[in-house]
């Protein structure tokens, strides 16, 4: 019985040990003192906060982002608006060798999540362009965008 026990609480300490490794391999920029996660710094923003997280997981080929906007265009906090994220990859002058990527989400938070297809897309890509419509400003999705590319490309990276 001691040895059965003995053998079930190695196993446990472990698997346990690996779930730890595993998260600190999540890339994550954000500022846990503030909410949002992190904020864009951009000027002409129309007093809007916004903010983006971001969690990178390449042993599950996951990326999850969340965009958010605290004061939307439409001036209600929290409103319940669409909003449409869409992702290009590669190079505009060869149409043929161009991806392009949409998904669709809701603000105050809007959440997204890469699987397969684009993470594998994000390691033979250099050109990244990202598109944010919907109730996010242009302002504030000319600020969001570099800073979605950085996080992709370090993403990639691992």
């Amino acid at each position: 019985m001691r040895i059965v026990c003995t053998i079930l609480l190695i196993i446990y300490l472990t698997t346990s040990g690996q779930a730890v490794e595993n998260y600190k391999n999540i890339w994550r920029l954000s500022k846990p003192d503030i909410y949002p996660p992190y904020l864009v710094d951009c000027t002409n923003c129309n007093d809007e906060e916004i903010g983006a997280a971001f969690e990178c997981d390449p042993e599950r080929k996951k990326i999850t982002l969340e965009l958010y906007a605290s004061a939307l265009a439409t001036g209600e906090e929290d409103a319940i608006m669409p909003a449409t994220l869409r992702l290009s990859f590669g190079d505009y002058n060869q149409p043929a060798k161009l991806k392009l990527y949409e998904f669709h989400g809701y603000t105050p938070v809007l959440s997204f999540e890469f699987n397969d297809p684009i993470f594998n897309e994000l390691k033979h890509t250099r050109n990244i362009t990202i598109n944010i419509k919907g109730t996010i400003s242009e302002y504030s999705a000319a600020g969001l965008s570099p800073l979605i590319s950085e996080f992709l490309r370090r993403c990639k990276s691992q």
